[in-house]
């Protein structure tokens, strides 16, 4: 979250989303934390699709973000 946290701060307004692998719970840890640190405007939680998933390997958590549009 570093590297995300690094290239977003400061500048608003910053969209957020976690996508996951069937892992929902850790999805949702890694969102409120980056919530905490952004303050974004939008969130948004969603699975990966089974093609995205089958190759990243169940477990499988992103952050996404978005920043500067209106």
């Amino acid at each position: 979250m570093d590297v995300v946290t690094g290239r977003i701060k400061g500048r608003p307004p910053v969209r957020l989303a976690v996508t996951h692998a069937n892992s929902e719970a850790d999805a949702a840890i890694l969102l409120e934390s980056a919530c905490r640190e952004l303050d974004p405007v939008e969130t948004l939680s969603c699975p990966l699709s089974p093609f995205i998933g089958t190759h990243a390997g169940p477990g499988t958590v992103a952050l996404n973000y978005m920043f500067g549009v209106e």
